[in-house]
């Protein structure tokens, strides 16, 4: 699985819920599942998968957060 996708949602989720560390830490531990789940899909979705799940839930950023409905603010 090729990190560059990857890395690039890590970071991001990273830096937008700097403000809320348990949000981060859930992410980190959805994409680390995810990452085991990755075995179960085709391997051109793996590193979508991974990536998704570090994103899931960035809506819940306040510099994201406009309507306060998190999978909307986070598109």
């Amino acid at each position: 699985m090729s990190e560059t996708l990857v890395d690039a949602a890590r970071e991001l989720a990273t830096r937008v819920l700097e403000d809320n560390p348990e949000r981060l830490a859930h992410s980190a531990a959805v994409a680390d599942r995810a990452r085991e789940l990755a075995a179960t899909v085709p391997q051109s979705a793996a590193e979508t998968l991974v990536a998704a799940a570090w994103l899931r839930d960035i809506g819940y950023s306040s510099q994201l957060k406009q309507t306060g409905f998190h999978p909307l603010d986070a598109a």
